[in-house]
């Protein structure tokens, strides 16, 4: 439009995009999750040494990358919708635990198509990654896209879930009998 005015404006506000383009980074997400943020002692404590009935999805990633920090709502809203006492989110920063990253096969360099990387544990042991990687190069990754359904999808959450629900509920019954026999006591001692 502005080119049609005046070519002047054209070039100044092409010149003023390029600018915010190159030295304004996209906000980081500040919204409401439910993702815990671990350590290379704790991912080992958790994750591979913990509850073995507790699910983890877990996204390797940098504060660097853009693919990283698009994906950070979608990995939230993906919390706040599925996170259940064994199923539970995490994020582990390769950039300072590259031993991890190394250990899983996560190339860190600021040419990798692995950032940002989702893999999900059960019983400590990987069972699904994204993307994935094709043979033994890192090379040749394959392309996935990060968008709510195809995370859903790729990793069965639906199903991850009802299996991870069935496991808390008879916590959650007792919970509401004893919170129930606590009101009740309550109430006797008020009289």
């Amino acid at each position: 439009m502005f080119w049609k005015q005046n070519a002047v404006f054209a070039i100044a506000f092409g010149v003023l995009w390029l600018l915010q383009a190159c030295f304004l980074q996209q906000p980081c997400y500040e919204g409401p999750d439910q993702v815990l943020y671990l350590r290379d002692t704790s991912f080992e404590q958790e994750v591979l040494h913990g509850d073995s009935r507790t699910v983890w999805l877990i996204t390797f990633y940098t504060a660097w990358s853009p693919a990283c920090i698009k994906l950070q709502h979608i990995f939230a809203e993906l919390s706040n919708e599925f996170g259940l006492p064994f199923l539970k989110f995490a994020k582990l920063d390769v950039t300072r635990y590259p031993d991890l990253a190394a250990k899983y096969g996560i190339d860190t360099s600021s040419w990798s198509k692995q950032l940002p990387t989702l893999i999900l544990f059960r019983h400590g042991r990987e069972l699904t990654r994204r993307p994935g990687v094709l043979g033994c190069s890192k090379k040749s990754v394959q392309k996935f896209f990060f968008t709510w359904e195809n995370i859903v999808s790729a990793f069965s959450l639906n199903e991850t879930y009802a299996d991870c629900k069935k496991l808390s509920s008879p916590h959650k019954s007792s919970n509401s009998i004893s919170a129930a026999a606590d009101s009740t006591v309550t109430d006797k001692k008020m009289q």
